[in-house]
C-alpha cells in the first residue's frame, strides 16, 4: 500500500490511528463510538475522492430503496467507520452485554449441521464482521481460517472474555503464495474430517475463482476452495450473513446449501443459484451496508 505524502490513504489511516481511536474511545457508550467512526469514515471522502466516487456510484445503481442516492452514498461512507466500530464491540462490551446488542438466527440450522459433521460455516465481506464473536459467546467453537487481523494495536476484549470458548484453532494463508493456501486448505480439510466446524470466506483468497455473482451495483467473487473441501468432505455448508437492524446486528445462519452430488458442474451450478438467491437479496436490502463490495473496486477483490 503507497501511502501517499499530501493525501494519506484512508486504509494508511486507518491502519495506524483507528486502532488507537478506538482504544481512546472505548470508555464511551457505544452509540457516540459508533458515530465518531461514522464520521471518521466520512473523511474518506475528502481524503480519497475515488472513495467517494465508488461510493455515489454504487447509490446510483441500486434500485429504488426509498432513499435519496446522496442519502445512501453517505450513509455507506458513514458505515465504513461504524461497522469497524462494531466489530470492536467486545472492548467495550462485556458477554452479556454483547448477546443484547448481537442476536444470532439460525441455531438449529447449526445445531442439526454439527451432528452431522463436518461443517463449513461460509462468510462474506458484507455487513458487520462480528460472526465469529457471537458463535463464541454462544458457547460454539469454531477453527477459524483466512490471512490473519493485520491491524496493530487492535483495542483488547475485556477480561470477562477469557471465559468464553475460544477458537479451537486457527488456520493462516498469508499472502498470495498459492502452496502456502494448499498447505492451509489441506489442514482444514483434516479438521472437516474430524468432525469440527471450520469458518471460512467464500470471497477472501481461498483459492482460485469458482464463478460470479451478479448483484445491484457489482460483481462478488466466489472463491474454490470451500467449495473443493465441501465436495472432499461431504462437510454441511451453511452461508452466514450479518447485518445492522437499528441498535442490534442481525447473524444469520442460513439453511445449508444442496448435499454435493457426484457431476461436479451442476453442483456448482446448484451452490452458484443458492448463494445468487441470498446475497442478490442482502444486497437489495441492506445496500448501505456493503462496505467492501461498494469500495473496492473488482481488480481489487481478491486482495481482501
Amino acid at each position: 500500500m503507497i501511502i501517499r505524502a499530501v493525501r494519506p490513504s484512508w486504509s494508511g489511516l486507518q491502519a495506524r490511528g483507528v486502532p488507537l481511536l478506538l482504544r481512546a474511545l472505548a470508555w464511551l457508550p457505544s452509540p457516540m463510538v459508533e458515530g465518531i467512526l461514522g464520521l471518521v469514515g466520512l473523511t474518506q471522502a475528502f481524503l480519497e475522492p475515488s472513495r467517494a466516487r465508488r461510493a455515489f456510484a454504487w447509490a446510483a445503481s441500486q434500485p429504488e430503496t426509498g432513499k435519496g442516492k446522496w442519502r445512501l452514498a453517505l450513509s455507506l461512507l458513514f458505515n465504513r467507520g461504524r461497522l469497524l466500530a462494531i466489530v470492536a464491540s467486545p472492548a467495550r462490551m462485556t458477554p452479556e452485554s454483547f448477546l443484547r446488542r448481537v442476536v444470532l438466527e439460525g441455531v438449529p440450522h447449526l445445531e442439526a449441521a454439527r451432528k452431522q459433521g463436518g461443517t463449513i460455516l461460509l462468510g462474506f465481506h458484507l455487513g458487520p464482521n462480528v460472526a465469529g464473536m457471537a458463535f463464541r459467546a454462544h458457547g460454539y467453537t469454531f477453527t477459524a481460517t483466512g490471512e490473519g487481523w493485520n491491524f496493530k494495536g487492535w483495542p483488547r476484549a475485556r477480561t470477562e472474555w477469557r471465559s468464553i470458548p475460544r477458537r479451537d484453532g486457527h488456520v493462516l494463508w498469508p499472502g498470495p503464495d498459492p502452496a502456502v493456501r494448499g498447505a492451509g486448505l489441506y489442514r482444514v480439510r483434516r479438521a472437516l474430517l474430524a468432525g469440527r466446524t471450520v469458518r471460512i470466506t467464500a470471497d477472501g483468497r481461498s483459492g482460485r475463482e469458482a464463478f460470479r455473482i451478479a448483484v445491484p451495483g457489482g460483481q462478488v467473487v466466489i472463491r474454490a476452495g470451500w467449495w473443493i473441501l465441501r465436495r472432499q468432505t461431504g462437510a454441511t455448508t451453511l452461508p452466514v450473513l450479518a447485518h445492522r437492524q437499528g441498535p442490534k446486528v442481525i447473524v444469520t445462519v442460513h439453511a445449508a446449501l444442496p448435499a454435493p452430488t457426484p457431476d461436479p458442474l451442476q453442483d456448482l451450478a446448484a451452490c452458484r443459484d443458492a448463494l445468487s438467491r441470498l446475497l442478490q437479496e442482502y444486497v437489495r436490502r441492506f445496500p448501505e451496508q456493503c462496505v467492501s463490495l461498494a469500495l473496492w473496486s473488482l481488480k481489487n477483490e481478491g486482495s481482501r
